[in-house]
């Protein structure tokens, strides 16, 4: 699952659930701008951490595993420890394969 699909069903969650009243509401949350949050959507710009943890951190109820790694379902308990070390390693090869790919329309142009 794309981290921009976790955050686009965390949003709907809230939003259905009356917990933000608007699209700027959320993207503050987030540390985001609302344009900021609409390049988000729109995959001009990538899903980081920082986005993920701020969710974590305002709604500790919400299940890490689905956060972080899409896993699960958003209100359901995780009993699990989420080792950071292999959450880093999947963050890690994400931005590794968008290096790439920018690396390559680099090289085309």
């Amino acid at each position: 699952m794309k981290y921009i699909e976790i955050l686009n069903t965390i949003y709907s969650y809230l939003y259905d659930n009356k917990e933000i009243k608007n699209q700027k509401e959320f993207a503050n949350m987030i540390g985001e701008t609302n344009t900021g949050w609409g390049d988000l959507k729109l995959e001009r710009k990538k899903v980081n951490i920082k986005h993920l943890r701020a969710i974590a951190l305002k709604f500790p109820e919400f299940n890490r595993s689905y956060i972080f790694l899409g896993e699960g379902k958003l209100t359901e308990k995780d009993n699990r420890t989420i080792d950071n070390y292999s959450l880093m390693e999947d963050y890690t090869k994400n931005l590794q394969g968008t290096i790439k790919l920018l690396k390559e329309k680099i090289d085309n142009k």
